[in-house]
């Protein structure tokens, strides 16, 4: 159940925080009302104003002060969500699913606190007591927490952990650990984004999520928050203005003015240097609560607060995929935007926060990687990781865990957009790929301990990027070579299901994939045909050559696998592959030579035949040729159901399914990215469901693994992921408790049976 507090947008307003930074002058309750108000109205332009003025009234019920959002409503706010047993918060069950889709808004630890600031005794003047009670249990590691489920809890007992089979090391890293970070190390990070600002795609994220034009603006907001963070302390433990400030305005003045920096979490003077971040963070949001508590008229300590969680909202949009930040490719802008880049140097607090904060979450971690052009810098990096692990381990052994935590690592090679000129597409990326692969192989035959950590190979990033035949002679060569497991991102975006259905059979087709092999994401076979529909509309912009191949794969598919109820289509989707290849190719080419010619394009382009070449390979080498490329990135307009419709496409994902589990091609699903990147608006509509009703119905489903994709974007752990197919099968379809742990067993199962070992 959703909430029903505009509050959840408290630190999204970004005029409050424009008024602060760049006017330098007081915001006021009103004005946040009216801040509020707008974002929610930004969400729904069709409901009228007088609901939304209701809802305002509704969230901001009881607080007269600008202090009671803090010391009233967002306590509130944690109450409908969380709950403490034995003295650690836990999510409430019902609420699992719509929690998860608050924390792009929110970061975990702010919510957390104020539930423990709610119901715990007050600190007095026993602080370290206060941190070890009722902060460790809950903020150790991670701040994020998981739901109370008893089925669940008994699961990860018994069995040690549950297996992340689908998890990138980069952006791991979650809100509340890189925030401290930012102010630590602000000079760094800023570096850092300004590289990253060379991307436009950053530029353009920045400008769609904030009114911080420049990576020099969050280098000063870094330091202002800093700044606040030391005069709240001092004020609330001290009761000392350090600034001596004549007013509000003159602080906020001084604020941006002053060179000092503050860059140690002042907490640390009373819990000691080695405390956990997040346990330092988290004592001071309780001492500043009790002051405002006590205090509040104290519109400086209010409003100071206010400006800190705002720079702290800003970050977190930056850092969580936010749930309107549909596709992948906005999920591409916060892998490339730097934010990340220095928290993720070394890896032993990412295993940590991955493990929980009683390091019994995970059995197994299949990281995922990028590979280097040479020996050393492969086996460097592997170092690195291996080392974050036996942290870990050793942070096991030492609380008495004796089925630590085991590691494999998968190679993934990352998919990049076309830079080619010539005769050959992406033959820059091909030759990038090929030094990849060797330096891989050669570290595989050094039998060094680094290698034995190797256990397969993935290809990741926008599949309108780059097509599974690119990376096709790469993966052939590493089974060739010793790696024996495959896995490979498909059919997670796309213009139209029929393209990611493609994508999905390329991968299995070009790439070579055999029984135990693994497809990522594979949403294409499992969305809901109609909330695709309703997403994209009843017309999509395409490039020619782009819905030709859809057309001619779903031409052979239709024609291999022999189904009945699309064979009648047979006819009309050969005349519309007629009309559309005769917009790209100079000659006319019948069906069956346009399908071996896509057949063909997995082969090395340099193999083929240019003095005496077949049909086929005619059709290949213009297909590379500029001239081709051009034709065939010409953009046309297509209508959503123009052959295939709502019933048709049904049938297509199932064949796909059916081809999946009878090659015995494995899918990895990651609840809470599909939900974010695909098209969901909820987890009600996750289409594991569909997968687990069709499963019912007696359609072929291949086996499915369960991953976590991005632990730090998406602001989970494999825990919670599995938690979430739980909550969603019991609170939202209805299954019973028995009927969902059945199911989850099965995925469970599946994990240990088909990790690359």
């Amino acid at each position: 159940m959703k909430s029903n507090s505009y509050l959840r947008y408290l630190l999204s307003d970004n005029s409050s925080l424009k008024k602060y930074y760049k006017k330098q002058t007081a915001v006021s309750l009103k004005d946040v009302k009216r801040s509020i108000l707008l974002k929610v109205r930004e969400r729904g332009y069709s409901v009228p104003d007088h609901y939304y003025r209701l809802g305002t009234e509704f969230s901001f019920l009881g607080i007269d002060e600008l202090s009671e959002l803090f010391t009233i409503g967002l306590p509130k706010l944690a109450d409908e969500y969380l709950e403490i047993r034995e003295r650690q918060i836990f999510v409430k069950g019902e609420q699992m699913n719509e929690w998860q889709l608050l924390l792009p808004q929110i970061p975990p630890l702010l919510l957390v606190t104020m539930k423990i600031w709610k119901e715990s005794e007050p600190i007095d003047d026993d602080a370290v007591n206060f941190a070890y009670r009722y902060l460790l249990p809950s903020v150790k590691n991670t701040a994020i927490p998981s739901a109370y489920l008893p089925e669940m809890e008994t699961l990860r007992e018994e069995n040690h952990g549950f297996d992340d089979l689908h998890i990138h090391l980069n952006g791991a890293v979650e809100t509340d650990l890189a925030w401290h970070d930012f102010l630590r190390y602000p000079e760094v990070v800023y570096q850092d984004i300004n590289k990253a600002y060379r991307n436009d795609k950053v530029k353009e994220q920045l400008e769609q999520l904030t009114d911080i034009s420049t990576p020099i603006e969050f280098y000063h907001l870094f330091n202002i928050a800093g700044r606040i963070r030391e005069w709240l302390f001092q004020k609330v433990t001290n009761g000392k203005d350090i600034f001596n400030s004549e007013s509000f305005d003159n602080l906020l003045s001084k604020l941006v003015e002053m060179r000092d920096t503050y860059k140690e979490h002042p907490i640390k003077s009373i819990l000691g240097y080695d405390a956990s971040p997040l346990i330092l963070e988290g004592l001071l949001y309780i001492k500043i609560l009790d002051y405002l508590a006590m205090h509040s008229h104290d519109k400086a300590v209010a409003g100071l607060f206010h400006y800190y969680l705002l720079i702290l909202g800003v970050c977190n949009k930056l850092l969580v995929q936010q749930t309107d930040a549909f596709g992948f490719e906005q999920f591409q802008k916060y892998t490339s935007n730097n934010f990340r880049e220095f928290s993720e140097q070394t890896y032993p607090q990412r295993f940590l926060q991955l493990a929980g904060n009683d390091l019994r979450n995970v059995r197994h971690i299949e990281g995922r990687f990028s590979p280097k052009t040479s020996i050393n810098d492969n086996a460097t990096i592997i170092n690195k990781i291996v080392e974050g692990h036996n942290r870990l381990r050793q942070s096991q052994n030492t609380v008495g865990i004796s089925h630590t935590t085991s590691l494999s690592l998968i190679a993934h090679f990352i998919k990049k957009s076309e830079q080619s000129k010539g005769n050959i597409r992406f033959s820059e990326l091909r030759k990038d790929l090929d030094q990849r692969t060797e330096a891989l192989i050669a570290l595989m035959n050094t039998n060094s301990s680094y290698a034995k950590f190797v256990t397969g190979a993935d290809a990741a990033a926008s599949e309108f990027d780059t097509p599974p035949e690119v990376f096709a002679p790469s993966f052939r060569r590493l089974r060739k070579n010793g790696i024996r497991h495959f896995t490979y991102h498909a059919g997670e975006d796309f213009f139209h299901i029929l393209s990611g259905l493609r994508a999905i059979y390329e991968a299995i087709e070009f790439l070579g994939l055999q029984a135990g092999d693994r497809i990522g994401h594979a949403t294409a076979a499992g969305v809901d045909v109609r909330i695709w529909k309703q997403n994209i509309g009843d017309r999509i912009w395409m490039h020619i050559e782009d819905y030709l191949d859809d057309l001619v794969f779903a031409y052979h598919l239709i024609a291999v696998m022999k189904e009945n109820d699309l064979l009648p289509l047979l006819p009309k989707i050969a005349l519309r592959i007629e009309e559309l290849s005769s917009k790209i190719y100079p000659s006319k080419y019948s069906v069956s030579e346009l399908i071996e010619a896509w057949s063909l394009r997995k082969e090395n382009p340099i193999l083929l035949n240019s003095e005496n070449p077949s049909s086929s390979e005619q059709i290949c080498l213009y297909y590379h040729s500029e001239e081709g490329r051009k034709k065939g990135k010409e953009i046309c307009i297509v209508d959503a159901y123009e052959i295939f419709g709502e019933k048709e496409l049904d049938c297509l994902q199932k064949i796909i399914l059916k081809m999946m589990h009878q090659k015995q091609i494995v899918i990895e699903t990651l609840p809470t990215s599909n939900v974010i990147i695909g098209h969901h608006h909820d987890f009600s509509t996750y289409h594991l469901y569909n997968w687990y009703k069709w499963s019912k119905e007696g359609i072929m489903i291949p086996s499915i693994v369960v991953g976590t994709d991005d632990a730090g974007i998406f602001a989970t752990n494999i825990y919670n992921e599995y938690c979430h197919i739980y909550c969603m099968l019991v609170f939202n379809k209805g299954l019973s408790p028995y009927e969902a742990m059945e199911y989850i067993e099965l995925l469970f199962h599946n994990a240990k049976v088909y990790v690359f070992r």
